[in-house]
């Protein structure tokens, strides 16, 4: 981690607590310097545990340029045990956490056409530069204020080469 520069809280205003998890939170924040607003993903490290699934997830985000992929602007440590991560801000959320704030049961045939299309977009996208994502569910999708369908949360994408071209491990989220 000796080449993830330090990370520097003044450098940022914490707006809001986008979300939390055991993985640590995701945070609506503007960089001072650049007035950019962003999100600012932190993740606990405990003992390493975490580390490789983090830069797995940095090194994919780094490589990707479509837009159907977050974007990924930087990483930075703080110590031993907490990662940030610096990426696009989906203001409006995932696709699960839509739903629940609007108390909905589904969405309408023509949105979820419109979804299944961005994810597949991404999926395409992913599978082209040899790479899985092995955890497609509604809080992994996120919507921008724009209404663009991006996937996230690759800490437990896989890589393909071409000569294994398939996984024989299940990840993922069990539902």
């Amino acid at each position: 981690m000796a080449d993830i520069p330090e990370f520097n809280q003044a450098d940022y205003e914490i707006i809001e607590t986008m979300g939390t998890g055991s993985y640590g939170a995701v945070y609506k924040a503007k960089e001072k310097a650049t007035g950019k607003v962003l999100a600012l993903k932190a993740v606990n490290l405990e003992e390493g545990e975490n580390l490789e699934d983090a830069l797995v997830e940095i090194r994919v985000l780094k490589d990707c340029d479509s837009q159907q992929i977050t974007r990924y602007f930087n990483c930075y440590r703080q110590g031993l045990n907490k990662l940030f991560i610096t990426m696009e801000l989906c203001e409006l959320g995932s696709v699960m956490s839509i739903l629940q704030k609007k108390k909905m049961v589904g969405y309408p045939e023509p949105v979820i056409a419109y979804i299944v299309d961005g994810i597949l977009r991404g999926l395409a996208y992913l599978h082209s530069h040899h790479k899985l994502h092995r955890d497609i569910k509604g809080g992994n999708i996120l919507v921008n204020s724009k209404g663009e369908v991006k996937l996230a949360d690759f800490g437990i994408t896989a890589m393909l080469n071409a000569t294994w071209g398939r996984r024989n491990t299940f990840i993922g989220s069990p539902y």
